[in-house]
């Protein structure tokens, strides 16, 4: 291993500490506002890495989330659509590899989900379907702390459905994954929550 590479570990790992630490907090806006340094560090390890993909989406991230953070609720959408043709123009244009796109994937899906903030099931499923984006594109480039985070994500995600949703889940080993899966994949009816 060579130095650039426990470099961008270090910025994975910091990157890392500042969304679990996000995952804590209560105010949605301050969550986002903390998604922006994260996503600068996030940014640094993509380029210390050699995954331009993943610095130009970083990049992009941080810049909306600080955004989103001041701007009036009805404005969000356009932000949300701005991000999302910025980020599809510029990630074809820097096109490579078959798993570049799979950050623009996970870009779309959660920021998608965001037009609906208030039905907390899809967001936290748009999250895991992005989190698995993000941690194939991290397992290809090296990102060891971005597949750890990603891993971390969608632990909370699920634990938290399981909570809010009240999931029946099987007890044996024969019944658990099923109705996993299943609780996973099937929406509930559309709630909102406080």
């Amino acid at each position: 291993m060579d130095s650039v590479f426990l470099w961008a570990q270090l910025f994975g790992i910091l990157a890392m500490s500042i969304n679990i630490m996000a995952w804590q907090l209560k105010n949605p806006r301050l969550i986002i506002f903390s998604y922006a340094p994260a996503s600068s560090l996030w940014a640094v390890q993509y380029f210390l890495l050699g995954a331009p993909l993943g610095v130009i989406l970083n990049i992009c991230s941080a810049t909306k989330d600080l955004f989103l953070s001041f701007v009036k609720d009805s404005l969000v959408p356009y932000l949300l659509g701005a991000f999302l043709f910025v980020i599809w123009t510029v990630g074809l244009y820097f096109f490579e590899h078959w798993f570049d796109i799979l950050p623009l994937i996970a870009g779309t899906i959660i920021n998608v989900a965001l037009l609906q903030r208030d039905n907390r099931s899809l967001i936290a499923r748009a999250g895991i379907a992005a989190q698995v984006c993000w941690i194939t594109y991290n397992l290809i480039v090296g990102s060891y702390m971005g597949v750890t985070s990603g891993c971390l994500g969608t632990i909370s995600s699920v634990i938290g459905m399981a909570r809010f949703e009240a999931w029946e889940i099987g007890k044996c080993y024969r019944t658990f994954l099923p109705s996993l899966a299943r609780s996973i994949l099937v929406f509930p009816d559309p709630k909102t929550y406080p």
